[in-house]
């Protein structure tokens, strides 16, 4: 039984919304269910702006080692570290977007939002890049009033494997950016949803030959799951994917709750096929 199949079988037990786009970056494979449905993308999204950063740096218009003092609104809750750090704190806008990247901190997210020039400037690189439907609607907000409004971000599977397939092509950033670029994804600490099953190396790891190395960046909100990345296989192959899921029934936030184990179900088939 090939992977679609399986992939059919396993979302049909699936009580939430599913889209993914997987792409053999020789072109030779797809795989796509759902890729133009439009979905609340939670933190994944952080990708474009990472891109646009990097973008804008290459441009000569940013700098990676501009310094910027951490301020208390800048502070909001959810995953990161800096919402529990001290008001004055140094940091340089390389290590804001490495905090943004590797443990997806909203904290850095809105600051790197605003040193870009704000949600406008991030959709704009998007347009450059082709991408024109995903999108990064605002910074993140723990004002209920605000969250109400607009989702953090919106996208397709489609348009996030194709910006990520672009910048591994080269075709976004020159050779050192997409350098910059996936060196932080592989830093990524979650590893919990598609890659969860996989025999995964990452760049704190010895890499072993029969291993997958891992660049991605995941997202998560209530009955919101998302990840996206590029896997480097021990045969040689090289794929981008993107798989998302929203509506899931379970809202809870265990370990073993039904979306992450979905999307770790769906990344195990994934590889145990390819890899045949």
């Amino acid at each position: 039984m090939d992977f679609m199949k399986k992939a059919e079988s396993l979302i049909s037990q699936y009580s939430g919304c599913v889209g993914f786009s997987i792409r053999s970056l020789d072109g030779k494979e797809k795989y796509e269910y759902q890729q133009d449905h439009l979905f609340s993308s939670a933190s994944v999204v952080k990708i474009f702006v990472l891109g646009c950063f990097l973008k804008m740096v290459e441009e000569g218009k940013r700098s990676l080692n501009a310094m910027l003092s951490l301020k208390e609104q800048d502070k909001v809750d959810g995953s990161g570290i800096l919402l529990d750090m001290s008001e004055g704190m140094m940091l340089c806008t390389k290590d804001v977007a490495m905090l943004m990247i590797i443990l997806s901190d909203n904290t850095a997210t809105n600051m790197l939002i605003d040193y870009v020039g704000g949600v406008e400037r991030v959709t704009e690189h998007l347009k450059t890049a082709g991408i024109v439907c995903s999108r990064v609607n605002r910074k993140i907000s723990d004002d209920p009033e605000s969250v109400a409004q607009s989702n953090f971000g919106d996208a397709s599977p489609e348009e996030l494997m194709i910006y990520l397939y672009k910048m591994e092509k080269g075709q976004i950033l020159s050779p050192k950016g997409k350098t910059i670029f996936f060196d932080m994804l592989s830093r990524q600490h979650y590893k919990n949803l598609f890659t969860r099953y996989m025999p995964i190396t990452d760049y704190y790891d010895t890499y072993e030959p029969d291993q997958v190395k891992v660049f991605n960046k995941t997202g998560f909100m209530d009955g919101i799951r998302t990840d996206a990345g590029k896997l480097e296989m021990g045969s040689g192959k090289t794929y981008i994917y993107s798989v998302m899921t929203n509506q899931c029934a379970d809202i809870t936030y265990s370990p073993d709750r039904e979306a992450d184990l979905f999307l770790a179900l769906l990344g195990k088939i994934f590889y145990e096929c390819v890899s045949e």
